[in-house]
């Protein structure tokens, strides 16, 4: 089920930028990575990550109210706002906390699904 499913998949996400602060925050400033080979697996990694997230959103979208929209699409923004959100939690970590990214999120792809 997306609407629950989602939720928890995003904050496990984040509780990784918590425990791998300086980790997210180089990764997050893809520019700052250092080493080409480094950036190029990095740059795999997302490309792998982005297909999974799409291939979710195929899954997830397929029975939506208002009929399938652009998985595609939706995988890279899906990605833009997990990143936004990892920013978020590293630089206001007191603000931006599991309850609040749940219901958001929850919200979110409820609003999403009845299409």
């Amino acid at each position: 089920d997306p609407v629950t499913a989602t939720p928890r998949a995003m904050t496990a996400a984040l509780d990784a930028v918590h425990a791998n602060p300086a980790r997210f925050r180089l990764l997050l400033a893809r520019d700052g990575i250092p080493g080409s080979e480094t950036r190029e697996m990095y740059d795999e990694l997302r490309s792998f990550i982005l297909a999974q997230l799409q291939h979710l959103a195929e899954i997830a979208f397929s029975s939506r109210a208002g009929g399938l929209i652009d998985t595609e699409f939706s995988a890279h923004l899906i990605m833009a706002g997990f990143e936004e959100a990892a920013r978020l939690v590293l630089d206001r970590p007191d603000d931006i906390t599991h309850d609040r990214v749940s219901r958001y999120v929850t919200e979110l792809i409820r609003s999403i699904l009845q299409g």
